[in-house]
């Protein structure tokens, strides 16, 4: 026979619920307003004292949601770093030739200015993360993972003879990579030039420069 929780227990369980749901919200608030001052005024001037005073909570409270400001970095860019690799993991998976597959890696990059811009132009920035050791070696792996998958794309295609077998794939990916990457730089999701826009351009630049035929990319 179940047993029916006393009326004690689950007011606990319901104000416990209550107290966990409000902590998750509080830690989202930190999180969003941080990743606007970081945006707005880099992280290298940006202090903890300065995200409580926008918050509205004292530095101390702080403590109780993030150690210091490289663990509220960490929060922010790790789940768009992970999502990144995650995607590319799925994409070299797929049954289709490798020209689609560099197309669906580009846009499985660029879209993420199109959900998530902020967010998305922090994670991309490495300057962000020279300042701390520790932030180092959390992100060095999951980007060395995934630049190894771009490599693995690009190697994929010249092993098929769809990509040129004369430029180095490691540089082929990475320059690939590097002009995804400086759309962090400059995009400004207010202007006339949409994400789908650039995920077309820089699909066709990539591919016209690497496909073995020379051909129009298709």
């Amino acid at each position: 026979m179940q047993r029916v929780a006393s009326l004690p227990a689950r007011r606990r369980a319901a104000r416990n619920r209550t107290i966990q749901s409000s902590r998750l919200e509080r830690k989202s608030d930190i999180l969003n307003r941080a990743m606007q001052l970081i945006d707005e005024r880099g992280f290298a001037n940006l202090s903890l004292g300065e995200i409580a005073d926008e918050i509205g909570i004292k530095r101390e409270g702080l403590y109780y949601y993030y150690k210091n400001r490289f663990d509220i970095l960490l929060a922010i860019v790790t789940p768009t770093a992970e999502e990144l690799v995650s995607g590319l993991k799925d994409i070299l998976t797929e049954d289709v030739a490798p020209s689609v597959k560099l197309r669906r890696a580009i846009e499985n990059h660029l879209i993420r200015f199109e959900r998530a811009h902020t967010q998305t132009r922090i994670a991309l920035r490495d300057t962000y993360f020279q300042e701390n050791e520790e932030v180092l070696s959390k992100m060095r792996p999951i980007w060395e993972s995934y630049g190894d998958l771009w490599i693995r794309l690009v190697r994929e295609g010249q092993k098929m003879k769809v990509f040129r077998s004369d430029i180095d794939a490691r540089v082929a990916a990475f320059g690939i990579l590097g002009m995804c990457n400086w759309i962090s730089r400059w995009y400004n999701p207010k202007k006339r030039i949409g994400v789908r826009e650039l995920i077309n351009s820089y699909s066709n630049l990539a591919l016209g420069g690497i496909q073995a035929d020379r051909a129009a990319p298709r």
